[in-house]
């Protein structure tokens, strides 16, 4: 796992290169998710070995392959790549006035919208999201920092809770402006109907826009 320890300088130089000078998560002036084709988050993805505490690693990237028009506005297809494995059309984006929204397929013919990540956010802000509304997402912290291999970003939390037909689940997603994906921890039940992590992704390096 990345190491804690950064000089004053490298925590100061990437503060500022990951979040917009002084400005903080909720800038008006920033996006929570840079969209545009070809920007790629590349990390590491640690999974928890089944009866054991101990976590194996694969690569994991996240990468915005292509757009598509809906409703006349453009948006934005991410892939998911974990381990040379493609997911596609793992999100559709589109940032918006009131923050990052995702586009669902109910059918071949109709879409659903939904608040994903709200920016400029609160803290205690929720909101319902995902296909169907089934995911109750809570804004935890706007100014939490996080150090990844990349460095260390300000981030904004969001904790998507949903029901599965495993039981509850949980995705807390780590959100940079104009950087986008820093962290995120996948949450699931076990035999007790207690949640613990069985995955985390960290950032390690981030190639694309910062800007919309």
């Amino acid at each position: 796992m990345p190491k804690f320890c950064l000089s004053l300088f490298l925590f100061t130089f990437f503060i500022l290169g990951g979040c917009s000078s002084d400005s903080g998560t909720n800038s008006k002036d920033t996006v929570i998710m840079p969209l545009k084709i070809g920007n790629t988050w590349t990390g590491k993805l640690w999974t928890l070995v089944e009866g054991s505490q101990n976590y194996y690693e694969r690569p994991g990237i996240y990468r915005i392959s292509n757009d598509t028009s809906y409703d006349n506005a453009t948006w934005y297809v991410m892939d998911r790549i974990i381990d040379g494995d493609t997911t596609s059309d793992y999100f559709i984006f589109r940032n918006e006035t009131n923050g990052l929204n995702a586009l669902y397929e109910i059918d071949s013919q109709n879409f659903m919208k939904a608040l994903w990540a709200k920016h400029p956010a609160s803290v205690g802000d929720e909101y319902l999201s995902g296909l169907n509304n089934i995911e109750t997402v809570t804004v935890t912290t706007v100014d939490t920092v996080v150090n990844v291999a990349y460095g260390d970003f300000i981030c904004t939390v969001y904790r998507h809770e949903y029901e599965s037909t495993s039981g509850p689940k949980q995705e807390i997603y780590y959100l940079g402006p104009n950087i986008g994906l820093v962290k995120i921890e996948f949450f699931q039940t076990d035999i007790d109907n207690h949640l613990y992590m069985n995955q985390m992704w960290e950032l390690e390096i981030y190639q694309g826009s910062k800007s919309p």
